[in-house]
């Protein structure tokens, strides 16, 4: 079943004919309880006219913008909000498409008629922004959720194609250490 906050997301984008892949906690929420807000993502080419196009959309009102991050709130769901990410922030010493085609090709399945991104991508564009550290905590909570924690193998390998491996090297460390944590240790499969 598709979560609310998904479905509105998937009818506005689909009404201003968006490629996107969800990359967030909902994409995640097919394991676990999902968050409420939305995150997609969308090509580098595609996201100016993206933006541009949901900014004048009467179920969206937008809040900000900043450094390939838009956020809307959903009218249609209370507010709970949509981000649109910007695919090039995640591509490394690729070219700027390759990672959301890569997403589409390799680290997505389409349930319901709207495409997810794998946990293993979502932990990958989790580790590669600047509030890394937050998020480390959020794939901490996914793997108490039920989230194996051998997909963090797939990280690492994802990171090595789009040569990011340098900047993940301490942060994918860092969460391996905070998973082996005694008061996580009993409830966390080893990898």
């Amino acid at each position: 079943m598709t979560e609310p906050e998904v479905e509105a997301a998937d009818t506005i984008l689909r009404r201003h004919e968006v490629q996107y892949v969800v990359v967030g906690g909902q994409a995640i929420g097919k394991t676990i309880r999902a968050t409420g807000d939305v995150d997609v993502m969308v090509t580098a080419t595609d996201y100016a006219d993206t933006i541009a196009a949901l900014q004048s959309d009467e179920d969206l009102e937008f809040q900000w913008e900043d450094q390939g991050v838009a956020r809307f709130a959903m009218r249609l769901v209370g507010g709970e909000f949509l981000d649109v990410l910007n695919s090039s922030k995640f591509t490394g010493s690729r070219e700027g498409g390759k990672f959301f085609i890569f997403l589409l090709e390799e680290e997505s399945t389409k349930r319901d008629g709207i495409r997810y991104a794998t946990a293993a991508a979502v932990w990958y564009t989790r580790l590669m922004i600047p509030r890394w550290r937050h998020y480390s905590d959020k794939i901490l909570q996914d793997l108490l959720g039920g989230v194996g924690a051998g997909r963090m193998r797939r990280v690492v390998e994802i990171a090595q194609r789009f040569g990011t491996a340098e900047t993940l090297r301490k942060r994918v460390a860092y969460v391996r250490a905070e998973m082996r944590r005694p008061d996580l240790e009993y409830v966390l499969e080893r990898e």
